[in-house]
């Protein structure tokens, strides 16, 4: 719902810049006049164009000048905001700058999350090397008393069905499935190492699926959900998953920082539940429209690989054509 109190005066760099993008074939065609621009011709509609003018004019200054006042992850009053790249040394090291006498805790939870399973350098880079960056650094840093790392239990080998994850005491990156997982194995396995060889004060939670309230970015589950309402998922698959609430979340995380102990890892989940039953539960709260047709696993494994396969092939077409 549209609020006027959640905006504010004030010069906004990215309008201007959208503003100037929105423009662009705008400024091609006044530098460079066709021979016979039917555009240039005097208007037999004036009153309209000053209209049509007065009100484009409002919109370049509203771009421009109006700023939404909250913050998009909605950042309580009195928090130090401090931006920057996990991957710069420096950037951490900015982060973890306090000033003297004051005793922090690190809370890292900052990562990149994908379904596709595929390697991608940006999800290591961040995962891995940037989780490697807040070790290196926070070693140099005592009044950092404690970390607190938020891996996932995709970083811990499937069980056989029926059986229920533990924590382990190794990440095996081996053993996961998919580039996400992998990187967060590797990352807790990096925690581990400085927490029982470096003797880091560090611990180690493992949220399964993250699904609640303020999610402006919209994340996987968060998405999902909002297929089902919108009556948009026209058929889903038969199997099953783990969600943590993720205000859960945020209290287990408060509770490692108070009460976890070095080189320990915590599992933060729910109980199993199947697709079929999570549905179910979403349209007898909403009253959406019901998915009718669910395939098993192993069907829909099989289609996706097939789509896979043709999305490559297409790509590799539209290469070579555009080689040609």
């Amino acid at each position: 719902m549209f609020e006027i109190r959640k905006y504010k005066i004030g010069f906004d760099v990215l309008g201007l810049l959208l503003f100037l993008i929105i423009m662009i074939p705008n400024f091609i065609w006044f530098a460079v006049p066709t021979s016979n621009d039917i555009l240039r011709n005097k208007s037999i509609t004036p009153v309209i164009d000053v209209i049509a003018s007065i009100f484009q004019v409002i919109t370049i200054i509203s771009l421009c000048i109006i700023k939404n006042k909250q913050c998009p992850l909605d950042i309580p009053e009195g928090v130090e905001v401090v931006e920057g790249n996990l991957c710069s040394i420096d950037d951490v090291e900015k982060f973890f700058t306090v000033p003297e006498g004051t005793e922090t805790i690190c809370m890292h939870i900052a990562s990149v999350v994908t379904v596709t399973p595929d390697y991608s350098p940006l999800v290591m880079n961040v995962n891995v090397g940037g989780t490697k960056n807040i070790l290196h650094v926070m070693k140099k840093h005592p009044e950092c008393k404690k970390l607190v790392y938020c891996s996932s239990t995709g970083a811990i080998p499937e069980e056989k069905k029926g059986r229920k994850m533990r924590e382990v005491i190794y990440y095996d990156e081996d053993q996961t499935v998919g580039c996400y997982s992998r990187s967060k194995a590797i990352a807790s396995q990096a925690v581990l190492d400085a927490a029982n060889i470096e003797g880091l004060n560090a611990c180690i939670v493992l949220p399964s699926g993250i699904l609640g309230p303020e999610d402006p970015a919209i994340g996987e589950t968060t998405g999902t959900v909002i297929e089902i309402l919108k009556g948009a998922m026209p058929m889903g698959m038969d199997g099953s998953f783990n969600l943590c609430d993720v205000r859960d979340l945020a209290a287990g995380c408060i509770g490692a920082a108070d009460f976890g102990k070095k080189g320990e890892s915590y599992i933060l989940a729910n109980e199993e539940v199947s697709f079929r039953d999570f549905v179910k539960l979403i349209c007898e709260e909403s009253g959406c429209k019901p998915i009718k047709t669910f395939l098993p696993l192993s069907i829909a494994y099989k289609l996706a690989a097939m789509m896979e396969k043709s999305a490559k092939k297409i790509l590799l077409m539209l290469i070579l054509l555009k080689m040609n």
